[in-house]
């Protein structure tokens, strides 16, 4: 029987099973702006300036290596801007120091879930105000 799912919904995926593969040019991010809160948080704000719905995977990363990501669930519709807050000061306690975040788009299709490289979108961390 079909099943109706709201449009808002978090999607669950294991973030250790997303493929990591080149997307669509229907795939596309913006970078509205970055801020440091308080509480050692930081506030990413997104646009989905794409024509598909996305969730979101941060990869944290140092010089050029990956120290680990943070994955949100949370839809990302077509045209939406949306702000994430990710507790900073914690994810470089578990990571260690942390120069950029890399906001990767992951497009879920079917049962198929790709993180896309090609899409990324690099903060670099100092840079936040």
């Amino acid at each position: 029987m079909p099943m109706a799912i709201q449009e808002d919904a978090n999607i669950y995926i294991n973030p250790d099973a997303l493929v990591k593969k080149s997307c669509t040019e229907k795939v596309l991010l913006g970078l509205r702006r970055c801020k440091n809160a308080a509480n050692g948080r930081i506030n990413i704000t997104i646009k989905n300036a794409g024509l598909l719905n996305l969730t979101m995977i941060f990869y944290l990363q140092a010089d050029t290596n990956e120290l680990g990501y943070y994955y949100s669930g949370e839809p990302l519709n077509t045209q939406d801007e949306k702000t994430y807050t990710l507790d900073f000061d914690k994810l470089q306690a578990t990571y260690g120091h942390i120069d950029q975040i890399q906001a990767t788009p992951v497009l879920v299709q079917g049962l198929e879930a790709d993180a896309c490289i090609n899409k990324k979108l690099p903060i670099i961390v100092s840079g936040c105000g």
